[in-house]
């Protein structure tokens, strides 16, 4: 009877030893897994970036920019702009997250374009700079910080993100009377 209990205990202990180790051992696994994603992931076989540049506006008319970029595959993902002071540096307006469907080539097949011209309250419209940017900015120096992300690359769960640099700058002069 005691060297039942004996092989009783030693398979409750073995059975508690492989319900431990198993889900660790899959973790594992799993993390190796998003590890190797990340690993063979290149933004830039998506979209670079290569310039942003803001041209300096009078106040109240558009603030007109052009942006040289390669959109190289379709993807959904989002934009994020952030518009700040660039003497304190304090946050003017940010878009947050704006979802989208990246398309590298329209119907037609040639390679998709930005608008022309190209405007700052298009390139950030959505969240909090729509509305500010339809009134306009007072006269200042503006820094504007541009971010992109991918959703679901290769089945990794967190959108991969990255943000241009250097950030654009640029100034609105007052209206003169």
């Amino acid at each position: 009877m005691i060297r039942f209990i004996d092989h009783l205990l030693i398979g409750v202990m073995i059975l508690i030893a492989v319900v431990a180790v198993i889900p660790t051992a899959l973790e594992w696994r799993w993390s190796a897994s998003e590890q190797e994603v990340r690993d063979q992931f290149r933004f830039e076989d998506y979209l670079e970036v290569y310039s942003v540049t803001i041209e300096d506006a009078v106040e109240g008319e558009p603030i007109h920019m052009q942006v040289l970029r390669d959109l190289r595959r379709d993807f959904s993902g989002f934009y994020r702009v952030t518009i700040r002071s660039f003497a304190s540096n304090a946050v003017v307006c940010s878009t947050d997250r704006v979802n989208g469907s990246y398309l590298a080539r329209g119907v037609s097949g040639e390679p998709t374009k930005l608008p022309d011209p190209l405007t700052l309250a298009w390139w950030a419209h959505g969240g909090g700079c729509t509305e500010i940017l339809k009134q306009g900015l007072p006269p200042g120096s503006y820094a504007v910080e541009t971010c992109h992300g991918i959703y679901n690359v290769a089945g990794y769960a967190r959108p991969q993100e990255r943000c241009w640099r250097p950030m654009a700058t640029f100034q609105v002069i007052a209206r003169q009377s």
